[in-house]
């Protein structure tokens, strides 16, 4: 009950906020992770302020969108990603780590179709366009989840599908997969 409580009181004072001083736009929640750090209990509640429901999901699995239907919100993934230990860098987890750079592609493809078939998904986004440094950014953190290498060098293989899969992806979402 607490859980919900809190979660109510702060979407509700944002959804206010927002109402008060930008009257045309839509509240679109606050990219929750649904593995870290947070509950069902905490989403439901804030769907009753919440125009649309945004997480950041790193995974392979398109899935996890059932966890929202009942709700009948509409549904952004802004944040997700597949990575490899390649060139010298670290995949980002389990749940996204592909055996190699070149099978990044075919993950890609697999879970955005997947979200795009469901009926309340309306879009997703891609984290990030560079690799992180080889010698790693504070924390330790240098993993291969860029659609450019820190040359600039685009890994051309997986820009060519992401531009494949997403200039079908109205149609995936039209025709339910």
């Amino acid at each position: 009950d607490y859980i919900k409580l809190a979660s109510r009181t702060y979407f509700s004072t944002v959804r206010k906020v927002i109402e008060k001083y930008d009257t045309n736009h839509l509240f679109l929640g606050s990219s929750i992770v649904p593995t870290w750090r947070t509950s069902l209990d905490w989403d439901s509640a804030a769907m009753d302020d919440v125009d649309a429901f945004s997480v950041d999901n790193y995974t392979k699995n398109a899935g996890y969108l059932s966890r929202y239907e009942a709700f009948g919100k509409p549904l952004l993934n802004l944040e997700f990603t597949f990575s490899s230990s390649g060139r010298g860098l670290s995949p980002v987890n389990a749940d996204t780590n592909v055996p190699s750079i070149a099978d990044r592609g075919a993950a890609f493809e697999a879970f955005v179709e997947g979200q795009a078939a469901h009926p309340l998904f309306v879009g997703s986004g891609w984290f990030s366009y560079y690799d992180q440094s080889v010698t790693g950014r504070k924390g330790g953190e240098n993993f291969n989840i860029g659609l450019v290498n820190q040359q600039d060098q685009p890994y051309t293989d997986m820009v060519n599908v992401m531009k494949t899969v997403n200039a079908g992806l109205e149609a995936v979402h039209e025709n339910g997969g």
